[in-house]
């Protein structure tokens, strides 16, 4: 698969990814993403309130990256996920790392209506 066509489907998956997040609209106010590469994998770090498992299950599964380890700290409400992941067994290039990582941003900061609130 050509790198642009790679790009194309994280960017069609991410929208399918867009409906399902509203259960984090607590969690989007405080989210926080930071990331870091290294030869073989990204290790991605997400700070987020009461959304431990939904970080994988409803962003990372969606867009085929596997994760390679993962630990998770719970502060009262407040839950630090760290990943580290690969795509395909092979480190993410700098475009598949943005993607990611803008999109772990996104999802988890952008505001949220709800259904009858308009």
């Amino acid at each position: 698969m050509a790198r642009d066509q790679i790009e194309e489907s994280l960017r069609t998956k991410m929208a399918s990814i867009k409906a399902r997040m509203t259960q984090l609209q607590d969690a989007q106010k405080g989210a926080e993403v930071t990331s870091e590469a290294t030869e073989r994998e990204l290790e991605l770090e997400a700070q987020l309130v009461e959304a431990r498992s939904i970080i994988q299950e409803q962003i990372i599964d969606d867009i085929n990256i596997t994760v390679q380890s993962g630990e998770f700290d719970t502060e009262g409400l407040l839950a630090k996920a760290k990943f580290h992941v690969s795509y395909r067994g092979k480190p993410l290039i700098k475009a598949l790392q943005q993607v990611l990582a803008n999109s772990l941003r996104y999802f988890l900061r952008r505001p949220t209506t709800e259904e009858g609130s308009y």
